[in-house]
């Protein structure tokens, strides 16, 4: 048995060996070698390409690439869920259209136009009237400027001859705009109106309405002057001096003096009416 293997086996080295002469008669060891290097080559160039590959894929994120189509369709459901929104709704909008057609929405259309055109005509006419209480103020600013202008000079004016009575060689400052007394200028130095004593200011002031209706009277308008308990903080001297520049206006407009002091005003060579007397003449009229 076993000289049987024996001999099976040598004549299977004997085919192996004709077969590697055979092969080796084809090709030679060298050529071997060289197909192995070869092939080694390429199964190392193969598995390089595959580590590289394999890098490739997992840079790609292939979670994130497979989390895109999901959002995607995701998106696009959104997308056609609301388009069959905005259809059922144009169909909802066409049928209001059409029920409002036929409910005279072509008149409510002419009237609304109506309304359109009133409210643009409306407009103009507000304009134009704006524009017109425009041009009235204006030219009001203009003559009242004018108007100022031509009252300054006369009131400065009529206002010195009362003025010397009360301080010789002073001249008054009056405002161009409101005519109001800005000051006053003695002995060569400007005095402004509030550095004033309130009996200087309280006199001025009762001055300045002196030459105004003076300065009416000689234009032929009507003027009178109401003086209500004035003088009140003046000195004698000055309270005399007041009384010779109401005396002096006195011939030309007619001046009242209301007073709580009558004996004040007793050397003022006016005649003195009371309250009581006047309202009891009054009842004895009625």
């Amino acid at each position: 048995m076993a000289e049987q293997q024996l001999t099976a086996a040598q004549d299977a080295l004997a085919a192996a060996e004709r077969e590697l002469e055979t092969a080796r008669a084809e090709v030679c060891d060298t050529d071997l070698h060289v197909r192995l290097d070869a092939a080694q080559r390429s199964v190392t160039d193969k598995k390089l390409r595959k580590t590289e590959a394999e890098d490739r894929l997992r840079g790609a994120k292939p979670e994130e690439v497979q989390l895109r189509p999901d959002r995607a369709e995701a998106s696009l459901r959104i997308v056609e869920a609301e388009q069959r929104r905005l259809r059922d709704e144009v169909i909802r909008l066409e049928s209001r259209l059409t029920a409002l057609g036929k409910s005279g929405i072509g008149e409510l259309l002419e009237e609304a136009r109506q309304q359109a055109n009133q409210a643009v005509a409306r407009r103009d006419r507000i304009r134009a009237e704006a524009a017109a209480w425009k041009l009235l103020l204006e030219t009001l600013e203009s003559a009242e400027r004018d108007a100022k202008e031509a009252f300054l000079g006369p009131v400065l004016k009529a206002v010195d001859p009362f003025l010397r009575l009360l301080f010789p060689g002073a001249r008054l400052a009056l405002d161009e705009e409101t005519l109001a007394i800005t000051g006053i200028t003695r002995d060569g130095r400007q005095e402004p109106y509030a550095s004033l004593s309130i009996g200087t200011r309280e006199q001025l002031s009762i001055l300045v309405p002196l030459a105004f209706a003076v300065y009416l009277r000689e234009k032929g308008y009507p003027a009178a002057v109401i003086l209500d308990d004035a003088l009140v903080y003046a000195d004698d001297d000055r309270f005399e001096r007041m009384q010779l520049a109401l005396r002096k206006a006195a011939e030309t407009v007619q001046i009242l003096i209301l007073t709580c002091r009558p004996r004040d005003w007793r050397q003022f060579g006016a005649p003195i009416r009371r309250l009581a007397d006047v309202t009891a003449a009054a009842l004895e009229f009625a």
